[in-house]
């Protein structure tokens, strides 16, 4: 009983771990993305806001 419980708290952990490193990740690519975006508007000269 008990190790039954304990396996599906396991199971949780490993998919909100899962999901945090997506989302991570997910953000990471963005901001990489959209510096990329600023340094092409530096380079073509344009204002930045």
């Amino acid at each position: 009983m008990f190790e039954n419980k304990n396996r599906k708290m396991i199971g949780a952990g490993a998919i909100l771990s899962s999901f945090f490193s997506l989302i991570i990740i997910g953000m990471t690519i963005y901001h990489h993305l959209r510096i990329e975006e600023l340094i092409m508007r530096v380079q073509n000269g344009q204002k930045v806001n």
